[in-house]
């Protein structure tokens, strides 16, 4: 510890002699208590230490920011981090069910189309059997009618 005499005279502690207008250096504390019970003598204090210590401060202040500043930057990316996965999840589950919902539309109306186009091949198939039967039964119609023509013709000419 530092100590100014503001006096004009000297001032003794055990072996210390601190001389009046001086500074003197005192690392023993109880010497440097028992000085500064002394009118005019206090602790000395350097312009220029206190500025660079000022200085240092305000240096340890600024890094102390921008460690703070740092940390609620990774802390905030890391924040933004995360929403972006959660939000990339629930996406893509929403993709997903959005994509199933429609597959299963679609197997639903193309298993509705088959269907349908089987009914009508059905009602096709049934329709050309019974204009197969029809036919038939129209030929042995006119089959019998020309017989009878025929055996007209033949009773006629005889």
């Amino acid at each position: 510890m530092k100590l100014i005499n503001n006096s004009i005279r000297n001032y003794i502690a055990f072996d210390t002699v601190l001389e009046a207008g001086k500074v003197l250096e005192i690392k023993d504390k109880e010497i440097a208590k028992l000085l500064l019970n002394q009118p005019d003598v206090e602790e000395y204090i350097d312009k220029e230490e206190v500025k660079r210590l000022k200085e240092e401060n305000k240096k340890l202040k600024e890094a102390k920011a921008a460690a703070k500043a740092e940390a609620e930057a990774a802390k905030t990316l890391e924040t933004a981090r995360t929403e972006a996965n959660k939000m990339m999840m629930e996406a893509n589950v929403n993709y997903r069910k959005i994509v199933g919902d429609a597959e299963e539309r679609c197997r639903k109306i193309i298993f509705d189309a088959e269907s349908r186009a089987s009914l009508a091949e059905n009602a096709y198939n049934n329709q050309v059997k019974k204009a197969m039967v029809h036919r038939n039964h129209m030929m042995h119609l006119l089959k019998t009618q020309m017989e009878l023509l025929e055996n007209f013709e033949d009773h006629t000419v005889e």
